[in-house]
């Protein structure tokens, strides 16, 4: 039987649709999970947490960078499985990934600038720190920033054919033409590559930075404690028994040892307040280095041939396509982040959705009818 050129690529189309039917499972999690999630995030810390405003502020921009990011990508992705070898139209192409490749840049953007806030409250608290003013600006500049190379990049992404020469017949993807690259090419996937990797290399010297001062003021902390224990313990002569001042003025003595005691406590509590939210943001950018290292790897497989999601096994196709999704993760684990170093966050989050479930389950139930 004698198939046309349709029938074979719809039947390519197919055979290369149910490879990836664990990835697609997947991919809906994923969106559930950066919705919900991501979500919550905005809503608590925009509208429910009133304290410590400076502290939490890029966080609610960051979810929605997240929220946007994980959803363009994931839907990408899971158009372009179910036509893995038929996505047609270099201007669909084009749209699509444009808004995949500014949200996923802007929250890499962010993320360095939150390192920097951190540093700025961290190593430099007496120095010139970030207003409302700048915050603002920051975030400005995050989102144009991230316009210049992908709008660039956006006139390279178009509709490649692929060959099968088992069917002997010519199949569309979505990428990038390497036979059809020029000198312009070249410089934008050096100057991005070169931009994120200063990115990176900085978000990691900030956070060192900041995880060795913490490191200095918890250990001289410890030492402190340590002189005043001794001091507290140390047994007191006869002399200095006829040297202790009068009852009044031992009062006077005592409530001024409380007044700073109770100072002395606020502060420690503002500090370790100060260095969870450190760690927390230190979390956020580790998580952010193991999901982002794979699709580093990938897109330069992916420049190096162009037949790599063609000439492969089942199981290699799949695998590649997890280890390529894996940057979703990074729009995906934030909430849980926050939610494990973020008390504040996690009580209302749980009060919430307490709430919520609370009046549904009213709104469902059935009043029985009196007669």
């Amino acid at each position: 039987m004698n198939l046309s050129q349709d029938q074979k690529l719809q039947q390519w189309n197919d055979e290369q649709v149910h490879i990836y039917i664990g990835n697609d499972v997947l991919l809906i999690v994923y969106i559930l999970l950066g919705l919900i999630g991501n979500t919550l995030v905005m809503i608590v810390y925009k509208y429910k947490m009133k304290q410590n405003v400076d502290d939490r502020y890029f966080i609610p921009w960051l979810a929605l960078l997240d929220l946007l990011a994980c959803t363009f990508r994931c839907s990408f992705e899971f158009a372009r499985k179910m036509n893995p070898v038929n996505f047609r139209g270099s201007v669909l192409c084009k749209l699509c990934w444009t808004p995949v490749n500014i949200t996923g840049l802007s929250s890499i953007i962010l993320l360095f600038v939150i390192a920097l806030h951190r540093y700025l409250k961290v190593c430099r608290p007496f120095g010139k720190q970030m207003t409302l003013y700048w915050k603002r600006v920051a975030l400005g500049l995050t989102f144009g920033i991230s316009l210049i190379p992908t709008t660039a990049l956006a006139f390279y992404n178009e509709e490649v054919k692929v060959y099968n020469s088992e069917l002997n017949v010519t199949g569309f993807v979505c990428e990038i033409d390497i036979n059809g690259i020029d000198a312009g090419f070249i410089v934008l996937i050096v100057f991005a590559t070169v931009f994120i990797l200063v990115i990176m290399c900085g978000m990691l010297l900030l956070n060192i930075l900041i995880g060795r001062k913490i490191y200095k003021q918890i250990h001289f902390r410890m030492k402190m404690t340590r002189v005043d224990q001794s001091a507290f313990h140390k047994p007191t002569t006869s002399v200095e028994i006829d040297q202790l001042p009068s009852v009044s003025g031992q009062f006077s003595e005592d409530m001024s040892k409380s007044a700073n005691s109770f100072q002395q406590r606020k502060a420690v509590k503002k500090e370790n307040m100060s260095h969870t939210f450190s760690y927390m943001f230190m979390m956020v950018a580790i998580a952010f280095f193991l999901s982002y290292i794979p699709q580093f790897i990938i897109l330069f497989m992916s420049l190096g041939s162009d037949n790599l999601w063609i000439d492969k096994s089942k199981a290699e196709l799949s695998l590649l396509a997890f280890f390529r999704e894996m940057f979703v993760w990074n729009n995906i684990v934030n909430p849980v982040i926050y939610g494990y170093y973020d008390k504040k966050f996690r009580e209302k989050s749980i009060h919430l959705m307490r709430c919520n479930t609370c009046c549904l389950c009213k709104s469902n139930t059935v009043v029985p009818e009196t007669f």
